[in-house]
């Protein structure tokens, strides 16, 4: 019981971290913030920090996995066949600073390998999973890495210019996935 409320307080920790984070993020850019402004924040000394996080990046991949997990993890395990582009979407649109704050940085490069791996995790456990079988030899984990760019290159430019309306960009998004579950898989069958 012990250990269950200590693993508790170490999540409720970097959560707050996390929050905090996102709070600054809602008025400069991630190069703008420092650990020690994300701890004055938080309320948590700076060692705290460091005993979670190795630095500022770690603590954004740990943010988007956590982000990804909460708000679309659900939707992915309910339907491999449309993994749901509109909550991607209208995360996106609803946290457009925030992520536009992310990726202006002199560090976009490491921002951006990151999101990539988090959207890879998810599409490696997509083309794995379902009533289709995955079918071609190439590993799943490149087929992953090919599409989460891909993804990650999409969303940042609609990002940056949303040229079309969110439930057009949202249907394209549709199409493309789709695209990819049926060039990677194919309908089992029971013997």
């Amino acid at each position: 019981m012990l250990e269950v409320k200590k693993r508790q307080k170490s999540q409720n920790t970097r959560d707050n971290i996390w929050y905090s984070l996102i709070e600054l993020l809602r008025k400069k850019n991630l190069d703008e913030i420092s650990v020690q402004q994300i701890c004055d924040n938080a309320s948590v000394h700076r060692t705290t920090f460091y005993k979670y996080f190795e630095d500022i990046f770690m603590l954004v991949e740990f943010g988007l996995e956590k982000t990804i997990e909460d708000v679309l993890l659900d939707v992915i395990y309910s339907d491999v066949e449309k993994i749901s582009t509109e909550h991607i979407v209208a995360f996106v649109s609803t946290n457009r600073v925030i992520i536009r704050n992310i990726y202006e940085t002199k560090y976009y490069h490491l921002v951006y390998r990151k999101i990539t791996a988090v959207l890879e995790k998810y599409l490696i456990e997509a083309l794995q999973r379902g009533e289709k079988k995955y079918t071609l030899d190439i590993p799943v984990e490149m087929i992953a890495k090919f599409y989460g760019g891909g993804f990650n290159e999409i969303l940042t430019w609609w990002l940056d210019k949303p040229l079309m309306s969110q439930a057009s960009f949202i249907d394209e998004l549709n199409k493309l996935y789709q695209v990819m579950i049926d060039s990677c898989t194919q309908k089992s069958y029971p013997k």
